[in-house]
């Protein structure tokens, strides 16, 4: 065995001084038995692999994900989509914000005893069944809904407040135009009426509805009504004579309301 620096080659004898081997356990010379040096049993422990200590194997690291790789995970499409869906909505917003382009002009609101007359012309046209002409614009419907729906104080935080309601001819029936006030901002609902005869007077029904220039679904105009039950409540004795009618022919100029007999078709 070669010799290794700082290490002893020999055991010497503790009781007669012989020089051994390292691989000695008993003194060649005397027989006692050999006490080997701390440096051999350090050399013998170092040359035998059944002592060796496991080696380990390193811990693995937990992935991370970069943001460099991070970034790659959103695609081009989904970068498509996503600006696609923002548009839309952007678009949406707009639409509903914008003023439909059949709104009626505002009118002035009519005076307070021409508004008591004419709810007693009205009243009094029912009870004797002769007709009663209703004008659109002047001294008309609108400017009679301008002076019943007064307007309702817009501030406050998210207070949605009654601007006015107006009407306007279709063909077969009427739209119902209101303004309110959001933040500031005037929002328009339209719902279109057709007239139908239900039992011994005249009804309308819903057949269409918008939010600004967004056209909805008649299944929607529902909702827009139950947003307008306060004008119904301003105006119940008014709806209460109309359901007496027996016909309502529309025009471009004006409603006219028969209380008499139904016309035959």
């Amino acid at each position: 065995m070669a010799d290794i620096p700082g290490i002893a080659s020999t055991i010497r004898c503790q009781s007669c001084g012989f020089e051994n081997t390292t691989t000695s356990l008993y003194c060649q010379d005397c027989g006692v038995r050999l006490v080997a040096p701390p440096s051999a049993i350090a050399a013998e422990n170092a040359a035998s692999p059944a002592n060796t200590p496991p080696i380990k194997p390193a811990a693995k690291k937990p992935r991370i994900l970069s943001k460099k790789r991070a970034a790659k995970s959103s695609s081009p499409l989904t970068i498509v989509l996503r600006t696609l869906i923002v548009a839309a909505i952007a678009a949406l917003i707009i639409q509903i914000l914008r003023p439909p382009t059949d709104l009626p002009a505002p009118s002035a609101p009519l005076p307070d005893n021409i508004v008591a007359n004419v709810r007693a012309a009205l009243q009094a046209s029912a009870q004797r069944n002769s007709p009663f002409d209703a004008p659109w614009a002047g001294q008309g419907l609108n400017a009679y809904l301008a002076a019943v729906l007064r307007p309702g104080d817009p501030s406050g935080v998210l207070k949605i407040s009654f601007q006015r309601a107006s009407l306007s001819p279709i063909t077969g029936g009427f739209s119902l135009f209101v303004e309110r006030k959001v933040l500031g901002l005037s929002i328009y609902s339209r719902i279109d009426y057709q007239l139908v005869t239900r039992g011994n007077g005249i009804g309308v029904e819903p057949i269409g509805a918008a939010l600004g220039q967004l056209p909805l679904p008649a299944f929607a105009a529902p909702m827009i009504e139950s947003m307008n039950g306060n004008l119904g409540d301003a105006l119940s004795s008014e709806l209460t004579v109309l359901r007496e009618a027996k016909s309502i022919r529309i025009t471009a100029q004006k409603a006219s309301l028969d209380f008499g007999a139904a016309p035959r078709p």
